[in-house]
């Protein structure tokens, strides 16, 4: 790689100019080569949501190859790198690592320090004319130099379709205790995370944009400008700002020196509020219903959700924040209840999931 750390502060005081901590936090981009065809994808899902779940600086993306979910980005990294399916990228290191590997890996890469912070200064989006503006930032830790470039993905999450284009295909349907193990192959309606809907800068970033020669406290932005196409839910898209090297032909040379994850562009209006006889208000909103197993809770208040069965049996439970929560649960299909308990009310709604 032609680019060049020629120094690296990692120290615990604050920029005079900007008031940011001289070094910056690792983020582990894990780009995973998916497609609903592939029969090792749901084992995948499972492996990706271990390691979000242990790494919080961890940021899953996947790229669909052959599914009516693939984009010309895909097509893009798929033949620069050549992957098997599901085999990851992370931070682009030039090495594909397996399903198994991935833990290991983001573990190691998150051990280190970054060059530089990335960070989104302005997200917008219009719901009238589905425009998204972003204006992603990058503040150098060190200084560099080499061909570095911004990007922005967009990315919806719990994806679901009909026909052959959506149906994903289901290696562990015959495995006992496996959390898809009697889901079918192909499973049929289920919702896929963490899909690719766009790279902004295509698959290698927006050049011209950050200079050849870069000094430590250097700040760069630059502003994209998306229109979300009609078949994106805006309230399951969420936004990875990156910044990468392209220094070569060589897979090691085109890293993502750092990245950002910027949660939801947009949140659901809580309606359909239930409320317990003499309690105030604590409504929620819970989609999509049905679903696989996995879906948005839009709560107005802290609390626990809880998933009960029909005869009352508990089967579910995490603790929610004000505003949108993921859950993510492997139940097998059949009518629920999702009940919300605060301080103040507990408010109970029907809950399909359907696989």
């Amino acid at each position: 790689m032609r680019y060049k750390v020629l120094s690296l502060l990692v120290v615990f005081t604050l920029l005079v100019t900007n008031s940011q901590a001289q070094f910056s936090i690792q983020k582990a981009v894990l780009e995973i080569f998916a497609g609903a065809g592939f029969q090792y994808i749901p084992d995948a899902y499972v492996k990706s949501q271990a390691v979000l779940t242990t790494y919080p600086n961890a940021i899953a993306i996947y790229l669909h190859n052959g599914d009516s979910m693939a984009i010309a980005e895909e097509s893009n990294l798929n033949g620069f790198y050549s992957p098997a399916y599901p085999q990851a990228l992370i931070n682009r290191s030039g090495t594909l690592y397996s399903r198994n590997a991935w833990a290991g890996q983001v573990g190691s890469v998150l051990a280190g320090a970054a060059p530089v912070t990335v960070s989104f200064d302005f997200v917008a989006y219009d719901a009238p004319t589905r425009k998204l503006d972003v204006f992603v930032k990058a503040i150098f830790t060190a200084a560099l130099s080499g061909d570095m470039r911004f990007n922005c993905v967009v990315v919806e999450d719990s994806v679901t379709g009909t026909g052959a284009g959506f149906d994903q295909g289901n290696a562990d349907n015959t495995t006992p205790g496996h959390p898809y193990y009697g889901a079918g192959n192909p499973i049929v309606g289920i919702p896929h995370p963490y899909v690719a809907r766009a790279y902004l800068g295509g698959a290698w970033g927006t050049s011209g944009v950050i200079p050849g020669t870069v000094a430590f406290g250097g700040q760069y932005l630059y502003h994209y400008t998306y229109t979300l196409p009609a078949h994106i839910n805006p309230y399951q898209v969420s936004l990875v700002g990156m910044v990468t090297a392209y220094d070569g032909n060589n897979p090691e040379d085109r890293k993502i020196l750092n990245a950002e994850l910027y949660p939801q562009i947009a949140t659901a209006p809580i309606s359909g509020i239930s409320q317990t006889p003499g309690m105030p208000p604590a409504g929620f909103s819970i989609y999509p219903n049905p679903s696989a197993g996995q879906f948005i809770i839009e709560a107005e208040r802290d609390g626990e959700i809880e998933i009960t069965n029909t005869t009352g049996e508990v089967v579910y439970a995490q603790p929610v924040k004000q505003g949108t929560n993921q859950v993510r649960t492997w139940l097998a299909g059949g009518s629920y209840f999702a009940k919300l308990k605060t301080t103040h009310a507990v408010v109970v709604k029907p809950l399909l999931i359907a696989h």
